[in-house]
């Protein structure tokens, strides 16, 4: 029997003991099975914005099994929090697939988003495997639950044999997993609302005990035509020991792909004079010295690891052989590449930024540069309680670590020395 058929027996098969105020269940089931495959069908090549907000919980201090935790958390019980974190990439899904980059990156860079973000969990299909697994041929099992808050609910398993779910926790490659869970639809429309997804199908040499997620989808004009697409996403991984590790994925800024596009540095200001371009645009020599402030504030309360950074040079930067080569007020562009708080006490903020690019005279050109005085910006009562080995650096990149239980806001009077490579 193909999958459409034996998806469509079940439901009847539910559908002939529910409520008589209950809908047509057989009916709206296809409807909604055929908008989600032609959705499938029809759609373009497309980018969003996707603003992570990342939770992690200590585990308890006593190990336990994953039946307890399991208990423990559906009373709402769950660890002490250590840290949490956001991030802000631009993804492109393109012929199923996708492809991520720091947002506004202007080149999508990867279709592994752990090679951007670093460590903690991850998983796949927020933008249409998931759908396609449980309205395809995936399902082995569809029951019609009745309706709640005027939406038709349906519970569904998926198969391990049949699931294209690869979850990757915070050690391993990852792995195949099935998965089951609950879906709803709207009976005007026949538009899926939400799917929730729930697989603890691990095994003890797995380092979790269960991942939940929960989609919640809208229609967005993609082109010239509407589709459906995930708004916002969570997910929620109990591991083995304890630990909780809760993401919470919003959506925004969906459209319609062309093609990737390329950064140039090499256009000069139009105002700017022949001789003046030609001098801006010659790289600055190794080993001399930028004081740089933020001419845009860092606002933890809203940005992210990904956003966008600007600064300005504090004063004129010199060569003993070619005299100046930048002036104060001259801009350095770059990006956040880490925003994260720690929990524990004391809490700390650690913020992780790199500057690629300098602009003087109207013209932008790469810079590679090595921070001088990054480390330790906590007060004096507290310095020197955090171990920093360990905490990762990535080439090029200064790390600045500040006191914090609440926000902070890095403006202006934030000032930083780097050299040149």
């Amino acid at each position: 029997m193909s999958g459409a058929l034996r998806s469509c027996a079940l439901v009847l098969a539910a559908a002939t003991a529910a409520h008589t105020a209950d809908p047509d269940v057989q009916e709206l089931f296809q409807k909604a099975r055929d908008k989600v495959l032609d959705n499938a069908r029809r759609m373009p090549r497309y980018t969003c914005v996707e603003t992570i907000s990342r939770t992690q919980y200590h585990p308890p201090e006593t190990p336990q099994s994953c039946g307890y935790l399991l208990s423990s958390r559906q009373a709402n019980i769950r660890g002490k929090l250590a840290m949490r974190d956001r991030l802000r990439l631009d993804v492109a899904v393109i012929d199923g697939g996708e492809i991520f980059s720091w947002a506004g990156a202007g080149k999508f860079e990867t279709h592994d988003v752990d090679k951007l973000v670093g460590g903690g969990a991850s998983g796949s299909g927020d933008f249409g495997s998931f759908l396609s697994g449980v309205f395809g041929s995936a399902p082995d099992a569809i029951r019609y639950l009745g309706l709640r808050n005027s939406l038709a609910q349906f519970e569904y398993n998926v198969p391990v044999g049949r699931s294209n779910y690869r979850f990757r926790g915070a050690a391993g490659p990852g792995r195949i997993i099935g998965y089951r869970g609950t879906f709803s639809v709207d009976p005007a429309d026949a538009d899926v609302q939400q799917l929730a997804v729930d697989s603890d199908q691990f095994t003890p040499a797995d380092d979790v005990c269960r991942v939940q997620h929960v989609m919640r989808y809208t229609r967005v004009k993609i082109g010239n035509g509407d589709f459906t697409l995930p708004e916002v996403s969570t997910m929620d991984a109990i591991y083995r020991d304890g630990a909780e590790s809760m993401n919470d994925t919003r959506y925004s800024e969906c459209r319609e792909y062309v093609g990737e596009s390329t950064i140039r540095f090499d256009d000069a200001d139009p105002r700017v004079g022949p001789a003046a371009a030609k001098a801006a645009s010659q790289p600055l020599p190794p080993k001399v010295h930028l004081l740089i402030g933020l001419s845009k504030p860092i606002d933890t309360s809203v940005a992210a690891a990904g956003d966008a950074v600007e600064g300005v040079l504090l004063s004129d930067v010199g060569d003993r052989r070619t005299g100046t080569v930048a002036r104060i007020d001259d801009r350095v562009h770059g990006r956040i590449l880490r925003l994260q708080q720690s929990l524990d006490s004391p809490p700390r903020w650690f913020v992780t930024i790199r500057f690629d690019r300098i602009e003087r005279n109207g013209v932008e050109q790469p810079i590679a540069l090595r921070p001088i005085d990054d480390g330790d910006r906590t007060s004096q009562r507290t310095r020197g309680l955090i171990l920093q080995g360990g905490l990762e650096r990535p080439e090029g990149a200064g790390l600045f670590i500040f006191d914090g239980f609440g926000n902070i806001v890095l403006d202006r009077n934030f000032h930083s020395e780097w050299e040149t490579r």
